[in-house]
């Protein structure tokens, strides 16, 4: 499931994102849209790969399951084991 946006009551976040252009129905895109989405995407990359090395501990890759008070400590142990791996001073 992909992105489609803020809900009103998420609009307090005030998080600017931005979508690839797509295709209009019998246009093409303008090489002006195709460099933009190619650095659109240059810029998601490393985001989206760090969000799948987050993923491989299973615990995040789906539902929640644990009490919610715990979510925000497990998800930063998460983050500081991958941070620590992603630096190299931890051999797995």
């Amino acid at each position: 499931m992909n992105f489609t946006g803020l809900t009103p009551e998420q609009e307090y976040l005030q998080v600017n994102i931005e979508k690839p252009i797509r295709n209009q129905h019998n246009h093409r895109l303008t090489p002006l849209a195709k460099a933009w989405n190619q650095v659109q995407s240059r810029a998601r990359l490393p985001v989206e790969h760090m969000i799948a090395k987050l993923e491989k501990f299973k615990i995040l890759a789906g539902e929640y399951s644990a009490r919610l008070h715990t979510y925000n400590p497990t998800l930063a142990l998460v983050s500081g084991l991958v941070n620590f791996k992603t630096l190299g001073k931890l051999a797995w």
